[in-house]
């Protein structure tokens, strides 16, 4: 986690157990920062889907929805 006071932003890049952590691959994480609620809402509307339609466990669904 990275806190810019000056830029008024929180960057955190997981959040999650130890295990989870491990399991993930980085390579394959893609960064998503918001700034605005014009940032916020394609976020929020593709995290909606896997609530709706929860993905699989230890699939790359799974590992992107507990990144989002």
């Amino acid at each position: 986690m990275a806190i810019a006071y000056r830029f008024v932003a929180v960057y955190i890049k997981f959040i999650g157990t130890y295990e989870q952590y491990d399991a993930i691959d980085a390579e394959t994480i893609e960064s998503v920062l918001i700034h605005t609620e014009n940032d916020y809402k394609p976020v929020m509307l593709e995290v909606s889907g896997y609530f709706e339609n929860e993905p699989e466990p230890d699939t790359l669904e799974s590992d992107r929805f507990e990144i989002l």
